[in-house]
């Protein structure tokens, strides 16, 4: 008998590469390529530079996989005629990524309407022979999953694009969420290795042209802010470059994790040479800056024994005491720098008082009018509006 391929797409391919990048499914980290993002230019603070920005460029993750070359899965040899061939799916396959049922079912693709798969805990859809050679991602010879970027077209039809745009930044960004497998004690990973670029989801959106829900995509990109590094500065971004009319904050797309670079003549009083920020607002000046342990140590410390937790609060005490650092040598180069804590991200209530410090951080860099921005922001039609923003997008995190 033919042997049994499975394509894993969708929500359950998402699964699959959430649980590679939380190293919660065995030491296969090399099945998703490491991705060089897009070079995120740095800011030069002081007279001499006059807010110029540079080409200087974040740190690399690895090396940029290839490119696409035009070839398709037809001109690959993909094995078309064994996937699904005897119409079943070994569940047994996939243990670790949760228990399947009629409303989380194993998502699998298939090339024929003939290869359904008529089981309440697996949804099959139809995928072209015309897709980009390099559009799944091999696990072994049996087994494929859609690449991040074949994922967030076809997630297009069915998330909107705010959820979608969250989505896009956990993938180019340095963290992950945990696959839904309802284990409560999952909690985000960080340090990830990006696993692509909005660049090149725009490009399989162009080789997929047939795909529903391009508007959807298209605007998930627009939102979408590279180079997060945990998932408050993925909701901060979104935030605050959403226009107010849309439930955002208007503030224009930040610059996350972008280099600081001071003038040479200042180094010498300075902790450091270089900063990175959380999330740069450039025309204002503004550096917002998450403080919270929340996503930086495990939050069920009831797992770790006496001698782990004391290095636990070692480590938080040296990480306050360079926070305090960096932000005076921050502030002492011209930039506001606005603290962001969890219970900031608690309400749309507590996020608006974080508004209203960088509008008024703005107005004394000739901006606009705090007074003015704050009675926009609190119409009530916009309130309304942003109270939707805020819960869709906390929801995802």
């Amino acid at each position: 008998m033919a042997r049994q391929v499975h394509v894993v797409v969708g929500k359950s391919a998402l699964d699959v590469i959430r649980a590679i990048r939380t190293a919660g499914y065995g030491a296969t980290s090399q099945w998703l390529p490491p991705v060089e993002l897009e070079r995120s230019r740095a800011y030069l603070p002081g007279e001499a530079s006059q807010g110029a920005f540079t080409d200087e460029g974040v740190p690399s993750h690895g090396k940029q996989p290839p490119v696409f070359d035009g070839e398709t899965l037809e001109d690959a040899g993909f094995p078309f005629q064994y996937v699904i061939a005897n119409k079943r799916a070994d569940l047994a396959y996939f243990d670790g990524l949760g228990c399947f049922t009629a409303d989380h079912p194993l998502e699998l693709g298939v090339f024929s309407r003939s290869r359904h798969i008529h089981r309440k805990t697996v949804r099959s859809y139809i995928l072209s022979r015309a897709l980009p050679a390099n559009a799944l991602i091999t696990i072994d010879r049996n087994t494929h999953i859609a690449g991040p970027e074949l994922l967030c077209v076809q997630l297009a039809s069915r998330l909107s694009a705010v959820e979608l745009a969250m989505i896009v930044m956990e993938l180019t960004g340095r963290w992950s969420l945990p696959p839904d497998t309802h284990d409560e004690r999952a909690h985000a990973a960080l340090d990830c290795c990006p696993v692509t670029s909005i660049e090149r989801i725009r490009e399989m959106s162009g080789r997929v042209p047939l795909a529903r829900g391009r508007a959807t995509l298209t605007r998930a990109l627009d939102l979408a802010c590279e180079h997060a590094a945990s998932p408050p500065e993925a909701v901060l971004a979104l935030m605050f470059e959403t226009p107010i009319e849309d439930g955002g904050y208007g503030f224009g797309k930040p610059l996350l994790n972008a280099l600081i670079r001071p003038p040479e003549e200042m180094t010498r009083y300075l902790g450091q040479a270089n900063y990175y920020t959380d999330a740069f607002l450039h025309d204002w000046f503004v550096d917002v800056e998450y403080d919270s342990n929340a996503f930086h140590f495990n939050p069920f410390a009831s797992y770790y024994a006496q001698d782990e937790l004391a290095a636990m609060g070692s480590e938080r005490t040296n990480r306050l005491a360079r926070d305090r650092r960096r932000m005076r040598d921050l502030t002492a180069l011209g930039i506001h720098v606005v603290p962001v804590t969890a219970q900031d991200l608690a309400s749309r209530e507590a996020l608006d008082r974080v508004a209203w410090a960088i509008a008024r951080c703005a107005e004394r860099e000739g901006g606009f009018s705090a007074a003015s921005y704050m009675e926009k922001l609190e119409d009530l039609w916009h309130t309304s509006a942003r109270d939707a923003l805020f819960s869709e997008v906390t929801s995802v995190i």
